[in-house]
């Protein structure tokens, strides 16, 4: 990598006995700044595995920007992203269960 590069913006959540952390990789401005989002899960918070890394291609996105993980009541995730739309100043929300996200069938709020 090199400068400009980074991974933050993260969301985490405590369940189960485990801890599940999303978080943005980013480039610099000029080279598609926040290209993809990871999803991960870890036993003792210091190793995480990664369930699913999302990217702006997928999305259909110029940048995605802070995700946002939600233990719903009913036991299931959802993964929220914020994506900017191409072209515009429009942004969207989009959500999906991060351990089986499909690009395919996520729900734009």
């Amino acid at each position: 990598m090199g400068e400009g590069y980074w991974a933050g913006a993260p969301s985490a959540v405590a369940a189960d006995g485990l801890i599940y952390l999303a978080h943005r990789l980013r480039r610099p401005v000029g080279q598609g700044r926040g290209y993809a989002v990871v999803a991960a899960r870890s036993a003792d918070g210091e190793r995480f595995e990664t369930l699913t890394t999302v990217t702006r291609e997928q999305m259909d996105a110029e940048s995605l920007e802070r995700p946002s993980l939600v233990r719903l009541p009913d036991g299931r995730w959802r993964l929220y992203l914020s994506c900017a739309t191409t072209g515009t100043k429009h942004w969207r929300v989009e959500a999906a269960d991060p351990a089986a996200f499909d690009c395919r069938r996520r729900s734009r709020g």
